[in-house]
């Protein structure tokens, strides 16, 4: 009876661990749910051509190491080879395919809280995990397949785990750096923004030097390392180089001009975009008043927690290298103490990259520690005794919760995605679409008998996807448009009959129209695009070379 008894309560000790990890789970799969069957159901251009590589993948002629004609962005690749499984079992869609997505977002949802259960205690997992799963910066990234972005959220947080586990204990076995190692070579090919977390963990590292620097644990890390960036080391002996030429090539401003002006503009205009829920595709020029409010809320806490473990943290540095074990027992305080060095060591890679300055997504990275290091604030406050600060603590968490779960729900409104549209000679802008538009265009061109667009950089490839490719897209010709062709380009030139497929406000609408063979196009629109179809003018024609490795399902050429 007694055992039973023993069983029965260590059964509901477990539940009560677990139960709240459950409903933050549950009610955030829910929230999400909603809102990927609705504004996020189709894919973007970028995700377009994920997706096209992986059904390159399962057609058997295309292996990706980077994203698709580039040197870089491991992620696309990654994401791709995932998106295999779903596509497989399901089908290809753009709701199978951004299933991945909003797996990867719920498990870094489950990793933090178990990290904060571990690592602090209850109160601290339930608020991170609360805080993380309601960001309004993290509303369109629940779904993104766009490069890895979604997946370098998961991946500093079990490598941060791994650090801190190692920390932890007395003992360690080679496991944990061969761990080490490899997730952080990993979490670099995926993509290159976990670059200031590795930096902060190897200079965290000489303040434990006995649990790191030695030969047998630096030769564990770095082998390690060298295995997660085995396709990397492969595409580079391959191509000469490429990719580290290209990443070299990245930083050639005037490093002192930046930390002159760009700072600043971190600090009121960059960071505040991010705390807009469509943050993904470009720099946000008009910032609405609830993301500087829920902005101030975040760096107030970031400020207060500084300055509240700033003592700790001078501790550590000045007796980093004779009373090691005197900090080794504040496990909470140590992993706070990373985590705000990990933001300023961020904020100046921000300062340094040209990334930060084109659009808020790539401070992406400062989640989930950044809920962590919020969550750890919160639960500070709350248990103090000081009823100002309790109350203050559970209107700031009310307060965040509630405008995350109310721009979630905003977003349960009918699809729009964003494609590219010049506008003068020189800049590009993103403008919401309804995701009707390109399935009224599909079955127009089905009817007309067209099987060849030309189409701007984003157009084209969402019609790719979203035909399966039965209708090939080319941006030969048109600007805006990438360079991701492989015969696409040269099955459209050849063709007799082609579509030409313009946004009413792109300035090349104008300019085909004032054309001398314009008139012999038929002209449709259709939602916010004008559809020109007809023969094409010998001038757009050009002789084709079909790529034998790249495969078109369904069209003869």
């Amino acid at each position: 009876m007694l055992l039973k008894k023993s069983d029965s309560f260590l059964t509901y000790l477990r539940f009560n661990k677990i139960s709240p990890l459950f409903i933050i789970v549950s009610i955030s799969f829910l929230l999400y749910l909603s809102v990927l069957l609705t504004s996020q159901s189709h894919v973007d251009g970028d995700e377009a051509v994920v997706g096209i590589m992986a059904k390159h993948i399962i057609m058997m002629d295309y292996f990706p190491i980077f994203f698709l004609s580039q040197p870089y962005g491991g992620g696309g690749a990654i994401e791709a080879y995932l998106a295999v499984i779903p596509f497989l079992l399901f089908g290809v869609s753009s709701l199978t395919f951004k299933s991945i997505a909003l797996f990867f977002s719920l498990a870094t949802i489950i990793v933090t809280y178990k990290f904060c259960l571990i690592h602090f205690n209850k109160k601290t997992a339930i608020f991170s995990s609360i805080i993380l799963a309601s960001a309004t910066p993290l509303i369109e990234w629940h779904f993104k397949m766009r490069g890895g972005y979604i997946i370098v959220l998961f991946l500093s947080i079990i490598i941060l785990h791994i650090f801190t586990e190692i920390i932890k204990k007395e003992h360690n076995n080679r496991s944990h750096y061969l761990l080490l190692g490899f997730t952080s070579g990993f979490a670099y090919y995926n993509m290159e923004l976990i670059v200031p977390l590795l930096t902060t963990l190897f200079i965290a590292s000489f303040y434990w030097k006995k649990k790191f620097w030695s030969l047998k644990k630096i030769s564990l890390i770095i082998a390690g390392c060298i295995t997660g960036l085995l396709p990397v080391i492969y595409y580079n002996l391959t191509n000469d180089f490429l990719n580290i030429h290209y990443i070299l090539n990245q930083r050639g401003e005037n490093i002192l001009l930046l930390f002159k002006d760009t700072p600043l503009k971190i600090v009121f205009n960059y960071l505040p975009a991010f705390f807009f829920g469509r943050n993904a595709d470009q720099y946000i020029t008009d910032i609405p008043g609830k993301a500087y409010l829920e902005y101030i809320i975040y760096l107030g806490l970031t400020i207060y927690l500084f300055f509240n473990t700033l003592p700790y943290i001078l501790l550590i540095t000045k007796n980093r290298f004779n009373r090691e074990k005197n900090f080794l027992n504040n496990n909470a305080l140590n992993i706070i103490s990373i985590i705000l060095l990990f933001i300023v060591i961020f904020f100046i890679f921000s300062v340094i990259s040209k990334g930060t300055q084109r659009s808020p997504r790539y401070f992406l990275p400062l989640y989930p520690l950044l809920a962590i290091l919020i969550g750890y604030g919160l639960n500070t406050l709350i248990i103090n005794h000081n009823i100002l600060h309790r109350t203050g603590g559970v209107c700031v968490l009310l307060l965040l919760v509630c405008f995350g779960v109310f721009n979630h729900v905003s977003y349960i409104r009918p699809c729009s995605v964003n494609d590219d549209v010049l506008i003068n000679e020189k800049d590009v802008v993103n403008v919401p679409t309804s995701c009707k538009t390109l399935t009224g265009i599909m079955e127009y061109l089905k009817k007309e008998g067209i099987s060849r667009v030309r189409a701007t950089y984003f157009l084209k490839w969402r019609l790719l996807f979203e035909s399966n490719e039965q209708m090939i897209a080319s941006t030969h010709g048109l600007s805006p448009g990438g360079y991701r062709d492989i015969l696409y380009d040269e099955y459209v030139n050849a063709g007799d009959k082609a579509a030409l497929i313009l946004h009413k406000n792109d300035i090349q609408l104008k300019r085909f129209m004032s054309s001398s063979y314009c008139y012999k196009f038929k002209q449709t629109m259709i939602g916010e695009y004008y559809v020109f179809t007809g023969k094409q003018p010998e001038k757009w024609k050009s002789r084709y070379y079909l790529n034998k490795k790249w495969k078109l399902p369904g069209v003869e050429p």
